[in-house]
């Protein structure tokens, strides 16, 4: 079935790394009308995606922290998945109890720089959100991710124990979209490099 293929790519240049993902959908691959509205829904939601990618660039710059962009990008992933009809209730008790985790397992991004994932801190050493500097190079990779199964089980963090299940429509199953640039942090806004 021609799925849409998610290509999440490394590359360097003078030392310094780069991190790019795309999702493609080729219509071609589609062997009967059920995958063509499959694709469809993909091209959907990865147009969706985007959104989110540059709602949450809008955001970047100096003086913000990754902790201020994954609250934002979980909570618009969030509202994407209430709006598609996969989760339900309301917001606030789908960020607290992190509904969103089995569809959006990552965060948001990473620092960018000699390694493809830089070592630097998220937080201080008292759990404070560290500042994102001017200058310094991150990545925005916002995701949506369907199993390949009827249902999926939503974990309370603490105990391990099923709050709650999810059912995945087939025509969702197995899609997932991801769109990652590399963006540098100005003083009041961000560069796509």
């Amino acid at each position: 079935m021609g799925f849409p293929c998610v290509v999440d790519t490394g590359a360097e240049f003078n030392f310094y790394s780069a991190d790019i993902t795309r999702t493609f959908i080729k219509y071609e691959l589609a062997k009967n009308q059920k995958e063509k509205e499959k694709m469809k829904l993909a091209e959907e939601l990865k147009i969706e995606v985007e959104k989110i990618q540059k709602n949450i660039i809008g955001e970047v710059k100096e003086g913000t922290s990754f902790e201020i962009l994954n609250t934002l990008a979980r909570k618009l992933i969030s509202e994407l998945l209430l709006n598609i009809g996969i989760l339900k209730g309301n917001i606030d008790e789908i960020l607290e109890k992190k509904k969103y985790k089995p569809f959006f397992p990552h965060s948001i991004g990473h620092h960018l720089g000699l390694d493809v994932h830089d070592e630097c801190l998220y937080y201080d050493e008292d759990g404070n959100p560290i500042p994102i500097e001017e200058n310094a190079v991150i990545t925005i990779e916002p995701g949506i991710y369907f199993p390949c199964k009827d249902e999926v089980e939503i974990k309370d963090e603490k105990d391990g124990s099923t709050i709650e299940v999810v059912k995945v429509p087939e025509i969702f199953q197995g899609i997932g979209i991801r769109v990652e640039d590399d963006i540098l942090v100005k003083k009041s806004e961000a560069e796509i490099l």
